[in-house]
């Protein structure tokens, strides 16, 4: 999956969330393989995403 995918994938399932900004996760360090994003809301949130693979 790529990051754009996942920002994608993240905006269908919470359509009402206002993203501020993203950046990809480092998979090397946190969940091998699997791609993440963090994601900064409007309202200050931040909320770490990996999203289910299909």
């Amino acid at each position: 999956m790529t990051i754009k995918e996942c920002l994608d994938k993240f905006q269908d399932t919470f359509p009402f969330a206002e993203v501020d900004d993203y950046r990809p996760i480092c998979h090397e360090l946190f969940e091998k393989g699997k791609e993440g994003l963090t994601i900064w809301l409007k309202n200050g949130d931040m909320i770490v995403y990996y999203p289910k693979g299909e």
